[in-house]
């Protein structure tokens, strides 16, 4: 998706996929790409709130959690934090907080990921199936990381 066009009756969505473009109409987008989104930038509007400081990992994986489905949860330990919010089956998106002397660009390989989550929650949560991480950094500065 490249760009976001209020339209008369709806929306006109941009896509682009292997160099080819194509235009969708749409009565609504759901955006869920974060702080840079094109859909967020499409709105032309300001939305309040903080953004933290630090360096984190979103990641897609399977893990096994004594959480109920269909909810989230956010586990806070003494080295950081690890946010828990349900995707269909047993995979789970998770945002980690890095460690501080951790400067690396690129997010962990999944048993370097696994550890970390484990040091946050306390126990072995049986991380396992990563399908994608991404690693970003937050400046704490009211803008979107």
């Amino acid at each position: 998706m490249t760009s976001i066009e209020p339209e008369a009756d709806g929306l006109r969505v941009t896509l682009v996929k292997d160099g080819r473009t194509e235009i969708v109409r749409a009565a609504y987008v759901i955006g869920a790409e974060g702080g840079h989104s094109v859909t967020r930038h499409s709105m032309h509007e300001r939305l309040d709130g903080e953004t933290y400081r630090g360096r984190y990992i979103v990641a897609d994986v399977e893990a096994h959690l004594p959480i109920p489905p269909g909810r989230g949860r956010v586990v806070v330990g003494p080295e950081g934090f690890v946010l828990f919010s349900p995707l269909p089956g047993k995979r789970w998106l998770i945002f980690v907080n890095r460690d501080e002397v951790d400067q690396r660009d690129q997010p962990p390989a999944a048993a370097a990921l696994a550890a970390l989550v484990n040091s946050r929650v306390g126990t072995d949560i049986g991380l396992a199936d990563l399908r994608w991480s991404r690693s970003s950094k937050c400046r704490g500065d009211r803008r979107p990381c």
